[in-house]
């Protein structure tokens, strides 16, 4: 079926303030060719039509991505600042001196090539896992009916459903990221994980510091890389010498991070409300179970009523 692609496409950039960048540029660049094809393997793996998924390219120098429904479309924008920082601060990353000494006899450009679709992949599985799971179209069609003026507080009225769906989309992004990986590879791979997922959200911290986690669309991103850590390597955790070479990895990605950005250490301390936190990932699980039935109208997937299952 064919449809107006200029038409969504100045729609995509109304809705997010943000100007799509143009094909032309984004043909030969290795970075957005990877991309684009990851994007279109997992859309087939998962049943989404060409016509249903859209995938594009914004110009934010921040680290971000979008879902978005248009007309019936299906899509995910990732920002330029996803596609570049990355690259030059893991490059700076590695050549720090515990860095240097760790993969010393490694190719670097490999190395960094890896981590970084590590990064980009991990991005793209939590977008998809707005789509395919049908968060997106649930929350449109939602609160699209409640647009009156019994309604002029629907920030915080949709906020808990937001929370909730965020918490599912980072869940869902570890499990496929967990199948995909193949943890039982060579160890390297695991540190190489690491370094992509501790980077992933050492930016999200950069650019979000707050501890309001009740009053925001996401946890805070310590208590979130926590989370993602402990879904993707439970198979390895019990194993001494692995659970041993993940810590490791996890303190030399933290600090060769924060030598460049010249960052405090907060980002680790367990702070005081980490009992205000857990109530609160119980809160949203509760309301994941109340809303999961009216969720699976929209999803592409059976969904559990267990978000944590």
């Amino acid at each position: 079926m064919s449809f107006d692609n200029k038409s969504i496409e100045l729609k995509i950039e109304n809705a997010l303030n943000k100007k799509i960048v143009d094909n032309k540029v984004t043909i030969y660049n290795p970075i957005y060719a990877l991309m684009k094809s990851s994007a279109e393997k997992i859309a087939q793996k998962y049943g989404v039509v060409s016509n249903d998924f859209l995938f594009y390219f914004v110009s934010d120098n921040n680290i971000n991505a979008y879902t978005l429904c248009i007309d019936n479309h299906n899509v995910i924008c990732f920002t330029t600042g996803a596609m570049f920082h990355i690259g030059y601060t893991l490059e700076k990353m590695l050549h720090n001196e515990s860095f240097k000494e760790h993969f010393i006899d490694l190719d670097e450009s490999k190395i960094l090539a890896q981590i970084s679709v590590y990064f980009y992949c991990f991005l793209l599985y939590h977008e998809f896992a707005h789509l395919i799971f049908g968060h997106c179209k649930y929350l449109e069609n939602k609160y699209a009916m409640r647009f009156m003026a019994a309604f002029d507080n629907k920030r915080k009225d949709s906020l808990i459903d937001i929370q909730t769906l965020e918490l599912h989309a980072d869940i869902t992004a570890a499990r496929i990221f967990k199948q995909i990986i193949e943890i039982d590879n060579p160890k390297v791979k695991i540190e190489q994980i690491i370094v992509s997922l501790v980077t992933l959200f050492n930016f999200m911290y950069l650019y979000d510091k707050s501890y309001d986690y009740k009053n925001k669309t996401y946890l805070p991103p310590s208590e979130r890389l926590s989370l993602v850590l402990s879904i993707v390597f439970s198979n390895c955790l019990s194993k001494k010498e692995i659970s041993s070479s993940i810590k490791k990895m996890y303190n030399l990605s933290n600090d060769a991070f924060y030598d460049i950005f010249r960052i405090n250490n907060e980002l680790n301390k367990k702070i005081s409300y980490r009992y205000d936190i857990d109530s609160h990932l119980i809160s949203l699980s509760n309301n994941w179970s109340i809303i999961y039935k009216e969720l699976l109208r929209f999803s592409y997937l059976p969904i559990g009523d267990d978000i944590y299952e």
